[in-house]
């Protein structure tokens, strides 16, 4: 009889054990979707959701910054080209839209000048023209004929390298503004987040920012 007490008492140890054992991964669970949670408001709250208001334009010092915001001032965005140096690719930034339209900038990495004005152009279109918002992480097959673009948002370590003009520009604004990057796909239309992604692309789009499949 007491060694059946003591079997019981053990089984009943061991069931208490594991619902502990369980409890516990449960709530390291909840901890680490909460940690998630918190980390993407957080990033979400480093930035600007909308022009202020009492923005202070910069005051010119250069022929360039003089021609930047004659632009801005005219059509309500300038389009910037910074050609590949060392081994940095050249990029493509939008200046203004933010300020115009409450909409993200723009940027775009590796392509020539012609092409991303073009891009960057056709973009302006669905912002300006059709009051279209681009949304992040999603594929726009139609954007332009034979061309799918996505879009993702630029994190802000990717800022001082990258857009020096902007930088300069919303210089007044109390947090940082909005960048989202407009990433093309290699010959067969996949992305850098796609698993049959040609590799050899990669070094020419650098990323400056998350795909859709990390957090």
């Amino acid at each position: 009889m007491d060694c059946k007490k003591d079997v019981d008492i053990l089984k009943l140890v061991l069931s208490i054990l594991l619902l502990c054992t369980s409890l516990q991964i449960q709530g390291k669970e909840a901890m680490s979707q909460e940690k998630v949670s918190k980390e993407s408001d957080l990033k979400a709250a480093i930035f600007m959701e909308s022009m202020p208001t009492g923005f202070v334009v910069p005051p010119a010092e250069t022929q360039q910054d003089s021609l930047i915001l004659e632009q801005i001032n005219k059509v309500g965005w300038y389009n910037l080209h910074i050609g590949q140096e060392d081994n940095q690719a050249a990029f493509s930034f939008s200046i203004g839209h933010f300020q115009q339209h409450n909409h993200p900038e723009l940027i775009l990495v590796g392509l020539p000048a012609e092409v991303a004005n073009q891009l960057l152009n056709i973009a302006v279109v669905k912002i300006v023209g059709a009051k279209e918002r681009l949304e992040p992480y999603k594929k726009y097959d139609d954007f332009t004929e034979g061309l799918a673009v996505a879009f993702i948002p630029v994190e802000l370590d990717f800022y001082r390298n990258y857009l020096g003009y902007a930088n300069w520009y919303y210089g007044d604004l109390p947090k940082p503004y909005p960048v989202l990057q407009m990433v093309w796909p290699d010959r067969e239309g996949y992305f850098p987040w796609d698993a049959e992604f040609d590799t050899s692309f990669k070094q020419a789009q650098p990323l400056l920012g998350f795909g859709p499949n990390k957090p």
